[in-house]
């Protein structure tokens, strides 16, 4: 929780208002809600949208000096009375009538009182943040709005969002009046054709080994249930993929499409098309990019090293193989009561031959790279630093390697390994040969990828050796013994059954 801490100093009186993370990436599908202002009148998102307007949203804290300072510039008050509802309070008679205004207190431990400028035991408050203002104003009991700050990934005070009437969401910032309505006029026209499908823009870039997953997200923007329509993907002027949907969504549903794959040898930006006519061709195209990686590794057991900075809780990974199913993970990390950096400890995995993604997430979007330490994070295979990561100052790093090749056959460092008997019942002896005087080390790996055995043999002379592989506290089942013989690595399969 960082940047809030940098905020203001009494910012550390609320720290368990919120739960930290990267705010909603622009272009997301923003979450429903239903909340009551402070004269009690219920309020609901998508019946706003619903009726054409576009949502601006101030979710802010009565401590949080910035946010008084944008509040007291009244630039929400002054979009509300040029373009907020018709007999709304304080609303121009000449409105243009397609935007509604909100402030949301985000801190669920300060009171009432603070919003009228009364601190003392409900927490601080920069002044009164009532008298003056039209627009709603909603003070949402604790539970209400953690589970707000949670769905709209609320990470900082003020967060301005600005929210179409299609349901997608933008960060606007700290801008004046004019320049909010300036930012409405990107938004979309509601719905008023009876067949108009729609392309949203991609939220994200994916990096890949050798083949790409062509995929889009279909909205209806249509007044009427949207059944089927034509998408077909291309890769320049060539077309790589046509896909004839099929479905039932309602006014502003949408779901995400998958065309198939196709191979790729460089980053490669696809173009989306909705080739059935309907009533609004403008938003019937999309663009999406794929990142090509051509990293290699040339062993499939494989060690994922990272480090974190002080705040190791925000800290988390995930290796996904080519289908998206996760084969390794770890974090969050424990919080350090210091500045500095902290090795967690090594994960080591075997994998068979393919494409893997590496993800590393940061719960509040600045890394570990900086003034809480600088992190790192490393996928070392064969002694060699496939992926390397030692500047991290995002929510989110992904990249993809491709194992090349299981490094299961014998190497120069050592030969004739083999495992007596096996399958093993409660132990058995690992016979192998040392070409030259090296260090060894021997990791035995479920078939889950955790390591369930780690000896460390230390330096080792040529010639035969042999190690006594206690297995009486192992389950049954497949296990990988690793010998690693230097920066080489050898890889047996060996199942136990007592």
């Amino acid at each position: 929780m960082k940047k809030i801490l940098q905020l203001t100093a009494v910012v550390a009186l609320s720290l368990t208002a919120i739960e930290a993370k990267a705010q909603l990436p622009d272009g997301s599908i923003a979450p429903d809600w239903t909340l009551s202002d402070i004269n009690g009148v219920s309020h609901n998102l998508y019946t706003d949208l619903n009726a054409g307007k576009t949502v601006f949203i101030d979710v802010s804290a009565t401590w949080c000096g910035p946010c008084w300072s944008y509040h007291t510039g009244g630039a929400l008050e002054a979009l509300w009375t040029a373009h907020g509802p018709t007999g709304g309070t304080g609303v121009s008679a000449s409105t243009t009538n397609d935007v509604m205004v909100y402030f949301i207190e985000g801190d669920g431990t300060t009171g009432t009182n603070a919003l009228h400028g009364i601190g003392g035991i409900d927490g601080t408050t920069q002044g009164d943040w009532v008298t003056g203002v039209n627009h709603p104003i909603i003070d949402p009991a604790a539970t209400a709005i953690n589970a707000f700050n949670s769905a709209y990934a609320i990470g900082y005070f003020p967060t301005i969002y600005m929210i179409c009437p299609n349901r997608v969401i933008k960060e606007v910032g700290q801008i004046t009046a004019a320049a909010l309505y300036t930012a409405k006029g990107t938004c979309p026209a509601p719905a008023v054709a009876a067949a108009d499908a729609a392309l949203l823009a991609s939220l994200s870039t994916p990096t890949v080994c050798d083949v790409a997953t062509l995929s889009t997200r279909l909205q209806n923007n249509s007044t009427t249930t949207l059944t089927s329509c034509t998408i077909i993907a291309k890769q320049g002027a060539t077309t790589v993929a046509t896909y004839p949907w099929s479905g039932s969504l309602g006014t502003y549903a949408y779901a995400d499409i998958a065309l198939g794959t196709t191979p790729i040898s460089a980053n490669t930006t696809f173009t989306y098309s909705i080739t059935t006519a309907d009533a609004i061709s403008s938003n019937n195209t999309s663009t999406g990019t794929v990142n090509y990686s051509a990293l290699q590794a040339n062993s499939s057991f494989i060690t994922v090293k990272i480090t974190t900075d002080r705040y190791g809780s925000e800290t988390k990974w995930k290796l996904k193989n080519s289908s998206g199913t996760t084969v390794g993970s770890g974090g969050p990390y424990a919080n350090a009561a210091a500045n500095g950096a902290y090795p967690q400890t090594d994960v080591n995995l075997t994998l068979p031959l393919g494409c893997y993604t590496f993800e590393l997430t940061d719960a509040y979007g600045d890394g570990f790279t900086g003034t809480f330490g600088n992190g790192s994070a490393t996928i070392v295979a064969a002694g060699v630093n496939v992926i390397s990561v030692t500047s991290f100052t995002t929510d989110f790093y992904s990249n993809a390697y491709k194992i090349m090749t299981t490094g299961i056959d014998e190497n120069q460092s050592v030969g004739n390994v083999s495992v007596f008997p096996n399958p093993i019942t409660n132990n058995a002896t690992v016979n192998f040969n040392m070409v030259t005087e090296n260090n060894v080390s021997i990791v035995v790996v479920n078939a889950l990828g955790q390591s369930v055995l780690n000896e460390n043999l230390g330096s080792m002379p040529a010639g035969d050796q042999s190690y006594s592989l206690d297995a009486t506290k192992l389950e049954n089942g497949l296990y990988f013994l690793n010998i690693t013989v230097g920066n080489n690595t050898i890889t047996k399969k060996v199942a136990i059954n007592k």
